[in-house]
C-alpha cells in the first residue's frame, strides 16, 4: 500500500494556531517523518529548516539582512490607505538597522557589547544579583497586576495572555529608560504590530500594524533624548552611539521584549494547566525547580518560534541538506525538541548536550535573554503563589487564530 501523503506539519497551520498537545504532535511528527531537512514553504516563500545543527548554523552563518523585513513586503504597506499617514510621521527616514539585522561589524560589536557583554552589559543579570533583580520584577508584576484591576493577592478571573503582555511592556519600557507611565501604550503598540513580521496582514490590521511600529519608535527616540539615568537610553548615549543605531535599538527590545516574554507566559501557562497531575505547575513553589519549568517552557513553548535569515549563494548544511539562494526560517522552537540532541524532552532535570536555541547563536545573540527568562520565571511564581488552585477557563479554538510564522501565543484565562 502507498505511503499516506505526507502534510508538512505547519503548512496548514501555524505553531500560534495550536494547542499546546498540537504542537507537540506537529514538531514530533516534524522530526519522524520530514528527515530532508529543509522544506519550501508555499505560503510564504521561505525554506524553513528545524534539526538542530542545521538552524544554528543558519542563526550564526547565514545573513540577516531581511530578519526585520515586513512579511508583506513595503510595496502592500504603501499601498493600503492609512498605513501613509504612520508611515511618514515615525518611520521616515526609514529607521537604522536594528541588533536583530545589523550587520556583524564593529558597531554592532560595540552596542552588543553595551547591552549584553559580560560582566557589565545593561541586560546581563549576574549570579550574584539575580535575587535583587528578581524581587524587582516582582514590584512590576505587582503593579501590572493592580494596574490591570485585580485585588491584592487575589482575582476569580485572570487574563493571563492580557497579563503577560502588559507585564512584559512594564518589564521592557523600565529598562531601555522609558518613563513609568509609558507601558500601557508600548503594550498597546506591541500588540498590534506583532504580527508584522510573520502574518499575512491586510487592511485594518495592516495599518494597526504601523501605526504600533511607528509607535514604538516615536517612544524610543524620546528615550534617546530625555534625561533618564541607569537606563539603556543613558549608557547608548554614553557611549556615542549614534542616535539613529539608539533609537533602533531601542525599539527592538521594546519589540523583542514583549514578544518572548508576552508570548511565552500564556503557552507555558496552557501546558502547565493542561497536565491533570498539574507536575510543573506545583514545582513553582520551590524557587530551583521554578527556574528549571522556566527553562523547559523556554524550549518548548518559546513565543518567538523562528528567525528570518537568508541565503546569498546555495548553501550546503551540517545535515547535508542544501539551501537554494533565497530567504531561510530558521525554526529554532522545532530544534529545540530535536531528538538527536534532546533526548528526554518531558524530563524536567534533562537539559539535552546542547543549549537550547531559543535566544538565537553567535553574534545576534538575544542580549535581553537573562531579563527575559528571569521575568517569566518571576511571572509563573507570582501568579501560583496568586492563583494556587488555578484551572483554566474554556478558550476559543486556536485555529480562529491569524497564521503567524514568527511569533506564538495563546489565549489563556484561569479562574
Amino acid at each position: 500500500m502507498a505511503e499516506t501523503q505526507r502534510i508538512f506539519p505547519f503548512e496548514n497551520l501555524t505553531a500560534n494556531q495550536m494547542t499546546a498537545h498540537e504542537r507537540d504532535a506537529a514538531y514530533e511528527e516534524l522530526h519522524e517523518r520530514w528527515p530532508e531537512g529543509v522544506y519550501d514553504h508555499a505560503g510564504s516563500g521561505m525554506q524553513v529548516v528545524w534539526g538542530y545543527h542545521d538552524t544554528k548554523y543558519a542563526l550564526m552563518n547565514l545573513s540577516n539582512k531581511n530578519s526585520l523585513d515586513p512579511f508583506v513586503g513595503y510595496p502592500r504597506i504603501m499601498r493600503t490607505p492609512g498605513t501613509t499617514m504612520p508611515f511618514l510621521k515615525d518611520l521616515v527616514p526609514p529607521p537604522s538597522r536594528a541588533t536583530a539585522n545589523a550587520p556583524h561589524d564593529a558597531q554592532h560589536k560595540k552596542l552588543w557589547a553595551i547591552m549584553a557583554g559580560y560582566p557589565e552589559g545593561h541586560y546581563t543579570i549576574l549570579p550574584q544579583d539575580r535575587i535583587s533583580h528578581a524581587e524587582k520584577l516582582k514590584e512590576q508584576f505587582d503593579k501590572t497586576w493592580r494596574a490591570l484591576g485585580y485585588a491584592a493577592y487575589r482575582a476569580a478571573e485572570v487574563d493571563v495572555t492580557d497579563l503577560a503582555v502588559s507585564f512584559a511592556a512594564h518589564v521592557t519600557s523600565e529598562a531601555v529608560g522609558l518613563p513609568d507611565d509609558a507601558w500601557p501604550q508600548v503594550a498597546k503598540w506591541s500588540k498590534a504590530q506583532s504580527g508584522l513580521l510573520g502574518q499575512d496582514l491586510r487592511g485594518k490590521e495592516l495599518v494597526e500594524a504601523v501605526e504600533g511600529l511607528g509607535g514604538l519608535f516615536r517612544v524610543s527616540k524620546q528615550a534617546v533624548g530625555g534625561e533618564v539615568t541607569m537606563h539603556l537610553a543613558e549608557r547608548l548615549r554614553e557611549a556615542n552611539i549614534p542616535r539613529k543605531i539608539a533609537v533602533a535599538a531601542i525599539a527592538n527590545s521594546l519589540a523583542a521584549g514583549v514578544y518572548t516574554i508576552g508570548g511565552t507566559i500564556p503557552q507555558g501557562v496552557e501546558r502547565l494547566l493542561e497536565d491533570p497531575e498539574r507536575e510543573w505547575w506545583h514545582e513553582l513553589e520551590n524557587p530551583e525547580k521554578a527556574a528549571l519549568v522556566t527553562q523547559k517552557i523556554l524550549q518548548l513553548d518559546p513565543g518567538l518560534v523562528a528567525w528570518k535569515r537568508y541565503a546569498v549563494t546555495p548553501t550546503a548544511l551540517p545535515s547535508g541538506a542544501t539551501l537554494h539562494k533565497g530567504p531561510v526560517l530558521a525554526h529554532f522552537a522545532a530544534a529545540n525538541r530535536d531528538p538527536a540532541v534532546f533526548k528526554n524532552l518531558y524530563d524536567l532535570e534533562s537539559k539535552g548536550g546542547q543549549p537550547i536555541l531559543t535566544f538565537g547563536r553567535g553574534a545576534h545573540l538575544c542580549p535581553g535573554r537573562d531579563l527575559a527568562a528571569l521575568g517569566i520565571e518571576v511571572f509563573l511564581q507570582e501568579l501560583h503563589m496568586r492563583l494556587p488552585n488555578a484551572s483554566r477557563m474554556p478558550a476559543p479554538s486556536p485555529h480562529t487564530r491569524s497564521a503567524d510564522l514568527i511569533f506564538s501565543s495563546a489565549d489563556v484565562t484561569v479562574k
